[in-house]
């Protein structure tokens, strides 16, 4: 995990903690160091409790000694963590939610022990995970999950709401998110088509070619979060939905990628279909400025960089 500390104490009295630095938390990062911060990277482990509990002991102390130093008035947590995926079982969503509570409860013995400082969390959540196998998701559809994961989303934001001395708690739901992550991030179906379409590797596809979903990209995720926790808190308690709001069928993904790397891409169906059901979001949800990146010149851009 990592702590953002203000590079100039005068100018920003911001405290950062970004709770899983993978396909969206790194690129968070980031941009918070494009805007004044400098980063301090801390121990947390996921698997042994008794040992986390005593690194989150840790945070709260190192808090402590930057307030004492600093004039600090705003600490921001981004959970953005989380090992478990689509296909995980309930027992890792189990103990994925434990860590979350854990971190939850941490944040607020720091609001209680800081009552004049402001607190706001800001947590990752799946529109996939919620809303599987519904089309034109809007303002008037309701969560319904179908696996462990997406109960582990719901569990998560109820929990979040649930903890009345956080002030500010904001909520994205995210459509499926491709980019560059560090090694070790799992990758969704954009990223993984694109590194072994490059490298000539076949592409497990456990859906149908028209399997329609929503595809955003991690580098306009983590700049609108990064820009909403510096300047755009306006609201105590509310849940954004991500999302490009153009549905693209598996078989169109492949085009692009094929088309951007002049490559064939070599695919193995799975014969159980595990992932085919669709989930497609309304341009409506769209929130005020959110501007994601169409498909193609995503995928463009990054195998430009590649």
């Amino acid at each position: 995990m990592l702590l953002l500390l203000p590079k100039q104490p005068k100018q920003i009295s911001q405290l950062v903690f970004i709770f899983g630095v993978g396909l969206i938390g790194l690129p968070i990062a980031r941009f918070l160091q494009q805007m004044g911060f400098i980063v301090e990277q801390l121990d947390l482990c996921w698997d042994d409790y008794e040992l986390q509990a005593h690194q989150l002991e840790g945070l709260q102390q190192r808090v402590k000694e930057v307030i004492q130093d600093s004039r600090i008035d705003q600490l921001s947590i981004i959970w953005s963590a989380g090992r478990a995926g689509f296909d995980s079982s309930e027992e890792q969503t189990d103990r994925e939610l434990i860590s979350f509570l854990a971190v939850l409860d941490m944040v607020e013995v720091l609001t209680e022990s800081y009552s004049d400082m402001s607190v706001d969390f800001h947590m990752l959540s799946s529109v996939g995970g919620l809303f599987e196998g519904q089309r034109q998701i809007d303002s008037t559809s309701s969560p319904k999950p179908l696996r462990p994961y997406g109960l582990l989303k719901m569990r998560q934001e109820d929990a979040l709401f649930a903890r009345g001395s956080i002030e500010k708690k904001f909520v994205y739901r995210l459509t499926s998110v491709f980019g560059i992550g560090p090694l070790g991030t799992r990758h969704g179906l954009v990223s993984t088509l694109l590194r072994n379409t490059s490298d000539r590797q076949v592409t497990h596809i456990v859906g149908r070619m028209s399997s329609l979903r929503d595809f955003i990209w991690n580098a306009d995720v983590a700049r609108y979060i990064a820009l909403r926790l510096r300047y755009l808190q306006s609201n105590a308690e509310t849940i954004q939905t991500l999302a490009s709001g153009k549905p693209s069928s598996i078989q169109e993904v492949i085009r692009i990628v094929e088309s951007a790397t002049g490559k064939r891409g070599y695919l193995r169906f799975v014969s159980e279909l595990t992932n085919e059901l669709d989930i497609t979001v309304s341009p409506s949800l769209s929130p005020e400025g959110w501007f994601p990146t169409g498909l193609k010149t995503a995928i463009l851009t990054l195998t430009a960089t590649d």
